[in-house]
């Protein structure tokens, strides 16, 4: 049993026997001097074991009282062995293997058998281990798709995707077209003719050791192919530079600085500009939300709006508002018409941008 047909055979034809085999429980077999090899069942499963005891080569160490030692020694091994089981080769497994080979031989070729194992056994650990997951995959749109739902799949913020994949984020999805979208939080930067990667890596708040380990590919930071695609881990992208609009058509009559009041004649300075309109439409320059409309002493019917980066806008002389305090407005969208109201020596509109409380030259953000 066990596998020990090539022991067994070797100790039968010797004029002592030296095999000890209990039928279901174990095999002991004498080897010589202090050597035995036990092969026996443990587990639920009755997995095989097979277990080796150098008591020394000494010569009173023989006969049946060194069998009766070892099946001593080995017996508690065997309560031992009970507690649990682990994974094991048979003596089957590494006689077939052998082919007919020594004791030492058979054991020199389960130690390098064990070996390649544990090789084996930690090339997959390293290899799972080094694994990264992909970065970004390519997403085709299907029918029914939108950008919200996408990012929320995959559980990366919209303007991630949008960026990654060079569209806006107001852009109307079409079946089929292809998005790239982070598997994680950063986005894709698809590299352009004269970039820098440290110019890049700067604009996006991220550090250069960050981008060459989530990308073992790039061979070098300072020179990297035009149309590369690079994974900018945790990358911050900027807010983008406020867009205004021109709040109404017509020449300018009065422009920004120190002038003299059309009225009263005094030096003062002028905080905005005056485009000259008869009764015109006029737009909102950014969106935001409207904090005041009515009445404002000398500058009549007035609107201000509050904008984002600490900006405020002023829209004065109106003859009509068609907005109310706390509303969000849009820009481009109509607000009120020009007028002449408060002091005023014509139809026209006074504008002003008032930055964190301070007026500036309206000129420097809106062409006109």
């Amino acid at each position: 049993m066990f596998g020990f047909g090539m022991y067994r055979n070797r100790f039968k034809t010797g004029k002592k026997r030296r095999l000890i085999d209990l039928p279901g429980k174990f095999s002991l077999i004498h080897l010589g001097g202090g050597n035995f090899i036990l092969s026996l069942r443990s587990g639920k499963e009755g997995v095989p074991r097979v277990l080796r005891l150098e008591l020394g080569r000494r010569k009173h160490v023989r006969g049946y009282g060194a069998v009766l030692l070892a099946a001593l020694l080995f017996g508690g091994l065997f309560m031992i062995s009970r507690a649990g089981t682990a994974d094991t080769v048979s003596l089957e497994e590494l006689e077939r293997k052998s082919g007919g080979l020594t004791p030492l031989e058979l054991d020199d070729k389960s130690e390098r058998l064990k070996q390649k194992l544990l090789a084996d056994s930690y090339r997959k650990s390293a290899s799972s281990g080094s694994s990264r997951i992909k970065s970004h995959i390519e997403y085709t749109v299907i029918e029914g798709d939108t950008l919200s739902e996408i990012a929320r799949r995959y559980r990366v913020p919209i303007e991630m995707v949008t960026a990654s994949s060079r569209i806006r984020i107001n852009s109307v999805l079409r079946p089929g077209q292809k998005l790239v979208v982070p598997t994680r939080r950063g986005l894709v930067y698809k590299i352009k003719r004269g970039d820098r990667l440290a110019a890049v890596a700067d604009y996006y708040s991220v550090k250069l050791g960050d981008i060459l380990a989530e990308n073992p590919n790039l061979e070098s930071l300072d020179a990297v192919p035009m149309g590369e695609r690079v994974f900018l881990p945790n990358a911050k992208i900027p807010a983008p530079p406020p867009v205004w609009f021109r709040p109404a058509w017509g020449r300018l009559t009065s422009r920004f600085g120190w002038r003299r009041h059309p009225i009263h004649r005094k030096l003062r300075r002028h905080s905005g500009v005056d485009i000259g309109m008869s009764y015109g439409n006029v737009r909102a320059a950014r969106s935001g939300h409207v904090t005041f409309a009515g009445l404002l002493g000398s500058y009549g019917h007035t609107i201000i709006m509050e904008h984002t980066g600490g900006y405020k806008t002023l829209y004065a002389h109106l003859s009509r508002i068609y907005v109310k305090k706390g509303q969000y407005i849009k820009a481009r969208v109509k607000i009120a018409r020009s007028g002449n109201s408060g002091l005023s020596t014509g139809p026209h509109l006074h504008f002003e941008i008032i930055r964190y409380g301070r007026p500036i030259n309206p000129r420097k953000k809106v062409r006109f």
